[in-house]
């Protein structure tokens, strides 16, 4: 006949004895961007995605269907995913299929339509070298072809009133970029853990 004090203990005993499920670590392969260029208007402004293109002060621009995911419960932050494998990068949303980023011809950054894998003719998926973010307080990297970027301004205002910018690859030279007032910018990183769009548009 089991005692009370004895059927407690060999509850605590299968407690013990339970397997435990501990959180999945964050991807560090997963993360936001933001600008990193001393003295410059646009140091630590972030890079979003609108309009098949990479901006700096003209916002992001999602879609969420409804009952799927709530656009305002995700911010107004562009999130990336990349692969180390294939040095490509895409973005990090529910749609299926994802959506991949690439680098136009002119040297501008953009990223596919959802649902469809189409790259334009001319244009490069990598390779982009990244470099997680490692402890906290510190931030990662992303180049494309070894190299960094160009924020040339658009000659427009963003949703906030600041000069709006248009974000191009400096290892592909056009004369889109030498025409406009541009800078020469890095991508800092950091590891993204919050919710994301279903779809970037």
């Amino acid at each position: 006949m089991f005692t009370k004090s004895t059927t407690i203990s060999a509850l605590a005993g299968l407690a013990a004895a339970a397997p435990t499920h501990p959180t999945p670590a964050p991807s560090p392969n997963i993360f936001s961007v933001t600008i990193n260029r001393s003295g410059s208007p646009i140091q630590f402004a972030g890079v979003s995605a609108k309009g098949y293109s990479f901006n700096v002060n003209n916002g992001t621009g999602t879609f969420c269907p409804s009952g799927v995911t709530d656009c305002s419960t995700v911010g107004n932050t562009t999130v990336f995913a990349y692969n180390p494998n294939s040095q490509t990068l895409s973005m990090d949303a529910v749609v299926p299929g994802s959506q991949r980023a690439f680098v136009r011809k002119d040297g501008s950054l953009g990223f596919t339509v959802p649902h469809s894998g189409v790259i334009l003719e001319g244009a490069s998926t990598g390779p982009f070298q990244f470099t997680p973010q490692g402890t906290d307080g510190t931030v990662g990297k992303l180049l494309f072809a070894t190299r960094g970027f160009n924020a040339c301004k658009t000659g427009e205002k963003g949703f906030s009133g600041q000069d709006a910018y248009q974000l191009y690859a400096l290892a592909v030279g056009s004369e889109a970029q030498l025409e406009k007032a541009c800078v020469d910018v890095g991508f800092a990183t950091a590891t993204w853990t919050s919710a994301v769009p279903y779809e970037y548009a």
